[in-house]
């Protein structure tokens, strides 16, 4: 045994086979679990030279690299909650569109539905040629987009918001301004109440009514007056 050896290098170094300097290297790992680090430092050239080091010595690399790996989680600890904050509110986005595709998706409405001419009554109104309402959803609600053709040349268009919070909204019903307000009536059907700008006297009322036995849509122009409708069109789902 060499001079300041103590008997557990002696025997690290018997056990092993490696000379002293290794011998006391490999105890004081074992023994202490880390090195100063210029003994770290030293560690890779030193085991480059015998497989058998290489071998032993990969435990300790590993150690190493764990212990580098925790330091660098702790350092940056703040960016990997915020990393994770982020995807819980990428996640909880992802359900909430999830939860929107869902609704517009059991919403009897939304699509495009095409005017059945042979169906309809236009009571004193010209006939259309052909027409078609479309609904889209839009979050608060649905844009209704219609349009009805009577001639080449001649093509009524509406484009108007259904929703159903009670808004009213302005726009011209003829040759009048007006105001409207949707009202649902159930699932199925709602009505959109008029009032003329100037007067508030409730004019026409338009009533929508989804068939989904029949995959159509119903809609009635209902005078102020009563009576029998002015209107009843009736549209094929797509």
């Amino acid at each position: 045994m060499g001079v300041g050896e103590s008997p557990e290098i002696a025997a690290t170094a018997k056990s092993t086979g490696l000379s002293a300097p290794f011998a006391i290297l490999l105890w004081k790992i074992r023994t202490h679990g880390k090195l100063e680090s210029k003994v770290t430092r030293a560690i890779p050239p030193l085991i480059q030279t015998d497989a058998r080091l290489v071998r032993m010595f990969e435990p300790v690399q590993f150690r190493l690299n764990s212990r580098k790996a925790a330091r660098y989680a702790g350092e940056n600890r703040g960016s990997l909650q915020l990393e994770e904050s982020k995807m819980r509110c990428f996640r909880s986005v992802l359900a909430l569109f999830g939860l929107s595709a869902a609704l517009l998706a059991a919403d009897p409405f939304v699509g495009t539905w095409k005017l059945n001419v042979e169906k309809s009554d236009f009571g004193n109104s010209r006939t259309a040629k052909s027409g078609s309402i479309t609904y889209q959803g839009n979050g608060m609600g649905c844009m209704y987009i219609a349009s009805t053709v009577f001639g080449e040349a001649e093509v009524e268009r509406l484009q108007i918001p259904v929703e159903f919070d009670g808004t009213a909204h302005e726009g011209r019903l003829g040759n009048r301004r007006a105001t409207f307000v949707s009202k649902k009536i159930d699932d199925n059907s709602y009505e959109l109440v008029f009032r003329d700008k100037e007067t508030s006297v409730v004019t026409p009322t338009f009533r929508y009514i989804v068939s989904p036995q029949s995959n159509t849509l119903t809609f009635i122009w209902l005078s102020s007056g009563g009576g029998k409708p002015a209107l009843t069109l009736v549209y094929d789902k797509e």
